[in-house]
């Protein structure tokens, strides 16, 4: 668990700047959504934290330590994919006790803590299944033991739900929300279903063309949105139009026409 801090972080593509100053802290134990279209940005930023694109601009810190130069095996996060990215020729306790062989863990402790993320899971009754066997839904958890089970820093989910339908996605966010609970893993979770990021984060940040928009809670997001852009993608909204005539400082009233 590890509080992570932005200090003004851009991301180039040649001369389009897909993240623009991304300044911001996420706390200790927080579930934070990054949230917008296809296409925003939120999925080269969350890949930035991970170490798989290096900013042009600024710096990521874990805690008080700068990482921009570390290695993405250094920085001990654990990822969730949105095609799960899980081995079809090992069983689903090999699955799980890879990153843990990576890490030479011995043979008592990686079974131990193996079942463990299993059970967190509600899979180690399927442990000698392969997943090619098994339901998308199956599959998706056993990502998630994974990278849990490495007991990260950090947990990055990058749209992990999207391949799954209604049904199940509601099943699964409920369940990685409870699990995120009770190891109070600092997570970053990257989506472009508002109704998803509302049920399960903390705080959201609205990203659109590679801006941060807003970041609040779900509460604050949907009754207070900061613009226009965020009040549209986050719901249904009624926009007046109007000029402001006047402004009372005590009241905190604006006077419009």
């Amino acid at each position: 668990m590890q509080k992570i801090v932005f200090d003004h972080v851009t991301k180039y593509f040649g001369s389009h700047k897909a993240v623009n100053d991304a300044h911001f802290t996420i706390q200790e134990g927080e579930f934070f959504t990054l949230l917008g279209p296809s296409g925003c940005g939120k999925t080269t930023l969350l890949r930035t934290i991970a170490g798989f694109y290096r900013q042009e601009e600024g710096d990521i810190y874990f805690g008080d330590k700068k990482i921009n130069d570390v290695p993405t095996h250094q920085r001990n996060i654990g990822m969730v994919f949105q095609n799960y990215a899980i081995f079809p020729h090992m069983t689903v306790f090999e699955n799980v006790c890879y990153g843990l062989k990576a890490r030479n863990v011995s043979k008592s402790e990686m079974q131990q803590r193996a079942m463990e993320a299993l059970e967190m899971v509600e899979l180690a009754h399927l442990k000698d299944r392969v997943p090619s066997d098994m339901s998308g839904g199956q599959q998706q958890r056993i990502a998630l033991a994974r990278a849990i089970v490495i007991r990260p820093g950090l947990l990055l989910m990058d749209e992990p739900l999207s391949n799954l339908d209604a049904k199940l996605r509601v099943k699964m966010r409920s369940d990685i929300r409870r699990l995120q609970k009770e190891l109070n893993i600092t997570t970053i979770y990257v989506t472009h279903d508002q109704e998803e990021a509302l049920a399960v984060s903390d705080r959201i940040a609205v990203m659109s063309e590679g801006v941060i928009q807003q970041i609040a809670t779900p509460e604050d997001i949907y009754a207070y949105p900061a613009n226009r852009f965020v009040s549209n993608f986050i719901g249904t909204s009624n926009i007046i139009e109007g000029h402001c005539t006047g402004y009372d400082e005590s009241a905190h009233v604006a006077a419009c026409s």
